[in-house]
């Protein structure tokens, strides 16, 4: 609607009496000169035609009757149009769970514009403040209320013309993620040389909390976690000996807050060593029938060297000795189950309950069967006292058949032979008399 009134000052402002004039608008040039069907209420006239109208105006002299036409262009300026953007959105950060952020609302501006140039935008906390062009306010600026609507007045910079009701800013403070403080992550050192493989990943849900829709990496550093970058792939070895701090980044896969704050301890445990090479453990058989006793516990010093502080049990499978189930009940008498048989060792720490496992290998070896030798006879000597110098070992191929890993000793009695105790010279044995034996 204009006021076409508005415009008689300025069409009258250069004669001398303006009260002499009678001013009247017409839409169109014809009935302006008759002049015939003037506008009715040239106070609130609607244009007729969209953005720009002519419109003639007649000047009349009230005593005299002579006129002049001129015209009067109406313009209608359209109003900016605005886009209603997405919501600013900030994580809470700064002094987390206060649900306040400072927010620079001309980040939005692009959105809002879509591309129009020459317009300015205001802003306001109120829809009447922005009706009214009353206490804007700038950014950067930290919301009172959470979520919190903004309202925006863009107004163009050539015509003045401006809009308030067409676009707002949603403000919304996101929360960080709350991770749980993870227990230390431990792993027992098989070598101990101070680096053992982590599966960081035993640690998620623990940091997780049942917090949804977050995502967990794990990072070297602090500034690794906050940028969230190089995040750490499991198995992970430890780049620092003994113990190391990892960064932990929780982060909300919606919003995309994170939190950085939490860090995760993996720590290398020493572990107890059973010796990789463990003697046979043999009996010698009494029977032929491959079966014996045997003290196991006659291994413990050879397993345990010095360490202290552990447990040791022997298991006649390796998943046994690996889990610690079934351990041999009577280690001071056990009889082996096969010839040979494996006896696998556990060894556990009591300290810090590392493990580490071996084997050795029980067997039972038959005695040699010896061949009965035929007589050794020599010639006296030139002393003919039925006494001279034997060489017995001339008897060695024919007692043992030919068996070289035989080995071969001499002893005048049978207790002596039984005790191994007292060998002869066996390469240079001169006969004696024994009891009532002759010499």
């Amino acid at each position: 609607q204009f006021d076409l009134t508005s415009k008689n000052a300025e069409i009258l402002q250069n004669l001398a009496d303006p009260t002499s004039y009678t001013v009247s608008y017409y839409a169109d040039e014809t009935n302006a000169a008759l002049p015939s069907n003037p506008i009715a209420n040239p106070a609130n006239y609607t244009n007729t035609e969209a953005f720009n109208q002519i419109l003639w105006v007649r000047v009349e002299d009230n005593a005299t009757g002579c006129y002049k036409l001129t015209t009067l262009e109406l313009i209608v300026n359209a109003l900016p149009v605005l886009v209603q953007p997405a919501p600013l959105e900030l994580c809470d950060d700064n002094n987390p769970g206060d649900e306040m952020e400072s927010f620079i609302l001309e980040d939005a501006t692009d959105e809002i514009l879509d591309g129009q140039t020459g317009i300015s935008l205001t802003y306001f906390e109120t829809q009447a403040d922005a009706d009214t062009n009353s206490n804007p306010i700038t950014s950067p600026y930290i919301n009172i209320t959470n979520p919190q609507t903004i309202f925006v007045v863009a107004t163009n910079d050539v015509t003045g013309c401006s809009v308030s009701t067409t676009a707002t800013i949603l403000l919304r403070v996101n929360p960080i993620p709350s991770p749980t403080t993870p227990t230390d992550l431990e792993e027992c050192d098989a070598d101990n040389d101070g680096f053992a493989s982590f599966d960081l990943e035993e640690r998620t849900l623990e940091i997780i909390g049942g917090e949804l829709n977050t995502a967990v990496t794990y990072h070297e550093t602090l500034e690794d976690a906050n940028m969230g970058d190089n995040p750490l792939a499991s198995p992970y070895t430890n780049i620092v000996i003994n113990e190391q701090t990892i960064y932990i980044r929780l982060t909300n896969t919606i919003t995309g807050c994170y939190n950085a704050s939490e860090t995760l301890t993996i720590r290398v445990l020493e572990s107890p060593e059973v010796p990789v090479t463990l003697d046979d453990y043999v009996i010698c058989d009494t029977n032929a029938d491959g079966i014996a006793q045997f003290d196991l516990t006659t291994k413990d010093a050879e397993i345990l060297g010095t360490q202290t502080d552990v447990t040791l049990t022997y298991h006649v499978t390796i998943l046994d000795a690996q889990s610690g189930a079934n351990p041999i009940a009577n280690v001071g008498n056990y009889t082996n189950t096969s010839n040979p048989q494996i006896i696998y060792v556990r060894l556990v720490s009591n300290t810090n309950g590392c493990v580490d496992t071996g084997l050795f290998e029980l067997s039972v070896e038959l005695p040699p069967v010896a061949v009965q030798p035929i007589p050794l006879q020599l010639c006296d000597d030139d002393v003919a006292d039925e006494i001279t110098v034997f060489d017995l070992t001339v008897k060695d191929n024919e007692i043992t058949g030919g068996e070289g890993s035989w080995s071969v000793s001499y002893y005048e009695t049978q207790d002596d032979a039984n005790a191994q105790d007292n060998a002869v010279d066996a390469e240079a044995y001169t006969n004696t008399a024994i009891g009532i034996a002759p010499a």
